[in-house]
């Protein structure tokens, strides 16, 4: 609150229309009236010409509380004065305390456990909208997860008096070594590519835990025979999804924590908000498993169909809000494209819209010669993009001791920049 310093010991007087601010610490509305209050008194005129003068209101170490004292200090020419004024205040009958209520607390509990502190100022837009078709994404998976598990336990044996324990067991344990198996191989071979196409790859993980739920569902409903090859397949699958989804996961919510909050408060607020669609989604898979096994098999694949096309759907809408400012292959191909036609280039959340999100899959935007953008040195030098390496040997030997090399490669297809 800003004012003016009175002559002699009369108390200062504040006009009508002072900008004040209020932070985190006064959200209490005995707080919010009595700094309404302080700023509503008109001013008297003066003898002396005014000087600056400035006054501003904080809490003390019991914040949290709205029954904690209140701290005034104004501030005059670097010299601060300070004024505590005690819990007595808030029962002055000028600003009466409310009545408390217990749906308030609780909606603010809600708000603070599900979603990040500041929201929705201090995460990047869309954070809301990305983390309903989360939570629709995730309630499929565990809806459709809950009739394979149904299905998974009739093939292997339960309820039929022939089928053994030690059976089950063999089967349960090969398709366990199945995944990790899988899980190895797969970072193995993709480890490096996660980071720069995050977008993409996570829909492959989604696309592939997809396969991976129809697969076990299909095992229960074939031979003996192929149970276990498709149940340790469907695992592979599940396995492969989670080594994508955890490698992209660190890009996307860092990525929302790029404004005023950190990521680990996204991290934390993430597995609030699964526990919560998990916690539902229980409660729904029960009743759903259970209406879906009384059901004929066409029934119970159209469901999980229904339920698989949601489950792309509602991943594709959350890739793209994810607006990235740095570039990657699809990415560059539209601003080249968008540059060579129009002569400028859209913004990251518009062309965060557009962007391709399965692999294989090109536009009509795309240039047609794709460029490869950020080729790695060794695969450069190597030759595996052109056959030759002879001229990025001589490349690097020339400019070795600058701080970067930028070199145009043409490969098949295109060209690797």
């Amino acid at each position: 609150v800003s004012g003016v310093q009175p002559s002699g010991n009369r108390p200062p007087r504040f006009s009508r229309g002072f900008l004040w601010q209020a932070d985190d610490s006064m959200r209490s509305p005995p707080l919010l009236r009595l700094a309404v209050a302080l700023v509503s008194v008109k001013r008297r005129s003066w003898t002396r010409p005014p000087q600056p003068y400035s006054l501003s209101l904080s809490l003390s170490s019991a914040s949290a509380s709205s029954h904690g004292p209140l701290v005034v200090r104004s501030t005059r020419h670097g010299r601060t004065t300070a004024t505590l004024l005690s819990d007595d205040l808030y029962h002055s009958p000028s600003l009466p305390r409310p009545l408390a209520s217990p749906l308030p607390s609780l909606s603010l509990l809600i708000w603070h456990t599900l979603l990040p502190t500041g929201f929705p100022t201090s995460v990047p837009r869309g954070y809301g909208w990305f983390a309903l078709w989360f939570a629709a994404q995730d309630l499929t998976t565990v809806l459709r997860s809950a009739v394979a598990t149904q299905r998974v336990l009739v093939g292997a044996g339960v309820g039929d008096a022939a089928a053994s324990a030690l059976s089950a067991s063999i089967n349960f344990l090969a398709r366990d070594g199945a995944g990790m198996a899988g899980s190895l191989l797969f970072t193995a071979a993709a480890s490096g590519q996660f980071g720069g196409d995050a977008k993409r790859w996570r829909i492959f993980a989604d696309c592939a835990v997809d396969v991976g739920i129809a697969l076990e569902v299909l095992a229960g409903s074939v031979g003996k025979g192929a149970f276990l090859p498709l149940l340790c397949l469907g695992n592979v699958c599940k396995a492969v999804c989670g080594v994508a989804a955890g490698a992209t996961g660190g890009a996307i919510n860092l990525y929302w924590a790029s404004g005023k909050t950190d990521i680990a408060d996204i991290n934390a607020k993430f597995g609030a908000q699964n526990i919560v669609t998990g916690s539902i989604g229980l409660v729904a898979a029960a009743f759903f498993a259970r209406s879906i096994v009384s059901c004929g098999p066409r029934i119970l694949w159209f469901f999980f169909c229904l339920l698989t096309i949601l489950h792309i759907y509602a991943n594709a809408q959350c890739m793209a809000l994810l607006a990235f400012d740095f570039p990657n292959v699809p990415r560059m191909n539209l601003l080249a494209y968008q540059f060579r036609n129009r002569g400028k280039v859209d913004r990251p959340a518009s062309v965060a819209r557009v962007e391709p999100l399965f692999f294989g899959l090109r536009r009509r935007e795309d240039p047609p010669l794709p460029l490869r953008y950020g080729t790695s040195f060794e695969v450069l030098r190597s030759g595996r993009l052109h056959g030759d390496s002879a001229a990025a040997r001589r490349l690097l030997a020339q400019h070795g001791k600058e701080g970067h090399v930028t070199a145009a490669v043409r490969r098949r297809g295109g060209w690797a920049v």
